[in-house]
């Protein structure tokens, strides 16, 4: 594995991680916000 695709990779788990934790915050403050549909 070069360079490159390492980087690629790692960049690709990073936005999988943010997408989960956005997810995840998202979902907690549903209890408060509630009727966005979401």
């Amino acid at each position: 594995m070069n360079f490159a695709q390492a980087a690629i990779a790692l960049d690709g788990i990073l936005t999988l991680l943010l997408e989960i934790r956005q997810r995840a915050e998202v979902r907690r403050e549903g209890g408060r916000l509630q009727g966005t549909g979401e």
